[in-house]
């Protein structure tokens, strides 16, 4: 059994094949940034507090978590282990609308 439609339409054939000529991989980021879009993981940074530097994570309901916890490695323990989805350091920092 083949994974392919079969053309019902000869004069279509030659486009199916074209398009099936355009299929990419998806780029790497894209599982990651559409589970914290969704709330399914978290991305995180630091920010400077009154009370000092402070580690912020949120996903795509709003924030997560704050800690002022010693290290980012132990920041991130504390995170997977309240809420047992993935977490990570945001490439770019904290977006300005939660900064």
């Amino acid at each position: 059994m083949s994974d392919q439609l079969e053309t019902f339409e000869p004069e279509l054939a030659a486009v199916e094949s074209a398009l099936r000529e355009l299929r990419v991989a998806a780029p790497p980021t894209l599982l990651p940034n559409t589970l914290v879009a969704a709330g399914l993981a978290d991305e995180y940074a630091s920010l400077a507090a009154a009370i000092g530097d402070v580690w912020v994570a949120w996903n795509g309901r709003g924030v997560s978590w704050v800690s002022a916890a010693p290290s980012a490695e132990a920041f991130e323990a504390d995170v997977r282990a309240a809420f047992d989805r993935p977490v990570r350091r945001a490439p770019t920092g904290l977006p300005a609308r939660l900064a």
